[in-house]
């Protein structure tokens, strides 16, 4: 098969390791595809018509027949597949699991729970859909939810679900169908933690038995078949499952790192969808007739940051010498090919309480040079840690741009899970780092994920109990400009210490061939939903 053979040639695989991707290409008659279909269950709860769950949220196009896979080629190199561990590949967890309810566009629409309530101010209650079971056939029920949300997310190692879901003090079935939650404070935000794919629902029977593979179970409509960490994601339809079926019945997700990689791909027609396409081929992509590309606004951040343990780089006026050093709008120029929008905060471009009017650092050789005068720099080489391509280049930029004010510096290339290893939280075996950031709607995602001491995402290695504080007040304050206010702040704290120096909002492109659809495609670049991907045969 022309597409496996090419995915086994990008990947430098042996031909053993993409079995099941083998064989002639099968077809797929486009018949109307349902979920569940047993007559003596409950009428079956409202679908959402959101991105990703339920039912497809974007057009497919009618046709006789479909192709039987469906190949995703991503630019990340998948290292864990724990929806509670990891959160830099989100739309694989939307294809195999799903959360109580889903948001988009400010409204909350069913998908596990059918209906949910506030009961008091630290208490809601959801009741769940009765006719979902799990990939390997076990039933759903609020028992899942319990283990899920109230006790393996507290306790598996690097929980990134324990960090937003800290507001939990107790998960309880009612019922087989009725879950319980009880918060130890206030939270603004629980009802959108919900809806966020952190906190999809795993299979108790399923992760006690095997403790590493059982969380490979969700109740989506594709069931992981093998997964290569760093390499590739494989996939089958559960035609169990409750919602709307796709019309492949495998998905594979493969990991182009190199960008030429990706646009060979798409191009030859080896991949069906490719995501994050190098900016330097905007306009090709644009007038290009063999693919489809689509242009989006990333929300996220491109950006580098500072390990605030290092004893180098701990130096207020040294990181405030680097941030006045560098030339913003040369690396939208250069890395972006000019598209974009350069960005003044360290915050998801529309999430809640973005300070859009912050005035933040320019370029500034001359003030620069002020500051690396009152500086402690001794003339040690920094080390700028970087992994994937369009973040090369920005690190190569920032060398030439460090030497103009006498620091010296030099590009620490990585592959991707070594990045995420040496800036883990606790570790920190960096001294800057060039990297991407991708926020949810809430500004409590912003702010604790990257902040809050202990979090995840805090690869500056920061500990500050007041910080942290303020972040916990945010979170529970019902005054809406109150809290807008405190997020506010926390932005000028960003900017006053010189944590995450911020480049740009990027408009990059991502591309799908001329007869696919069925895929919604996000600001968020973690979060592209794949799940009813599917391509159309020709008559």
């Amino acid at each position: 098969m022309k597409k496996a053979l090419a995915l086994i040639l990008c990947v430098v695989l042996v031909l053993s390791l993409f079995a099941g991707c083998g064989g002639k290409k099968e077809e797929t008659p486009a018949t109307p595809s349902q979920g569940n279909t047993d007559q003596t269950k409950p009428t079956e709860a409202p679908k959402t018509d959101l991105a990703g769950l339920g039912t497809t949220g974007s057009q497919i196009k009618e046709a006789a027949k479909y192709e039987d896979e469906f190949i995703i080629g991503g630019q990340i190199q998948i290292s864990a597949v724990d929806p509670q561990t990891y959160g830099d590949t989100y739309y694989v967890t939307k294809l195999v699991y799903d959360p109580l309810l889903t948001y988009a566009n400010g409204e909350f629409k069913p998908a596990l729970a059918t209906e949910w309530k506030q009961t008091g101010d630290y208490t809601y209650e959801f009741k769940l859909r009765n006719d979902v079971t799990f990939q390997d056939g076990g039933k759903f029920t609020a028992d899942d939810v319990v283990f899920t949300l109230g006790e393996r997310a507290k306790t598996v190692v690097g929980s990134n679900t324990a960090a937003k879901l800290g507001c939990l003090e107790k998960v309880e079935a009612l019922d087989d169908y009725t879950v319980k939650f009880t918060l130890n404070s206030l939270n603004q935000d629980f009802l959108l933690f919900m809806a966020q794919p952190y906190s999809v629902i795993l299979s108790r029977k399923a992760c006690e038995a095997d403790a590493e593979k059982g969380f490979y179970i969700g109740t989506g409509p594709w069931k992981i078949t093998d997964f290569v960490p760093g390499i590739k994601v494989d996939m089958e339809r559960y035609d169990g499952f409750w919602g709307e079926l796709p019309k492949p019945s495998k998905m594979f997700y493969v990991a182009y790192p190199e960008d030429n990689g990706r646009m060979v791909a798409i191009r030859s027609g080896d991949v069906d969808a490719t995501i994050a396409l190098p900016a330097t081929e905007n306009e090709s992509i644009r007038n290009d007739k063999t693919i489809h590309g689509v242009s989006i606004l990333d929300s996220g951040v491109s950006y580098c940051c500072f390990n605030v343990q290092d004893p180098v780089i701990s130096d207020l006026n040294l990181r405030k010498a680097i941030a006045y050093a560098i030339d913003y709008d040369e690396i939208l120029a250069v890395v972006e090919n000019g598209e974009g929008e350069t960005s003044s905060t360290f915050w998801g471009s529309g999430s809640y309480g973005e300070y859009k009017d912050l005035e933040g650092y320019h370029y500034d050789l001359e003030k620069a040079k002020e500051y690396i005068a009152k500086s402690n720099y001794d003339g040690s080489v920094i080390k700028i840690m970087c992994a994937v391509p369009a973040n090369v280049i920005t690190a190569t930029i920032l060398v030439d741009r460090l030497a103009d004010i006498g620091v010296n510096a030099e590009v620490d290339e990585r592959d991707f899970v070594g990045v995420i290893t040496n800036t883990a939280y606790g570790n920190g075996q960096y001294q800057m780092l060039c990297f991407n950031a991708m926020f949810g709607e809430s500004g409590d995602d912003c702010s604790r994920r990257m902040f809050y001491t202990g979090a995840s995402g805090n690869k500056v290695q920061l500990s500050d109990p007041d910080l942290d504080k303020k972040i916990d007040e945010a979170l529970v304050e019902a005054d809406d400009a109150k809290r807008i206010q405190d997020y506010h702040e926390i932005q000028e704290y960003n900017l006053d210490n010189v944590l995450y120096l911020p480049f740009n909002h990027a408009r990059y492109y991502c591309a799908e061939g001329l007869n696919v659809s069925g895929i919604d495609w996000s600001a968020n670049s973690t979060q592209h939903d794949f799940r009813y991907g599917c391509v159309a045969i020709p008559d």
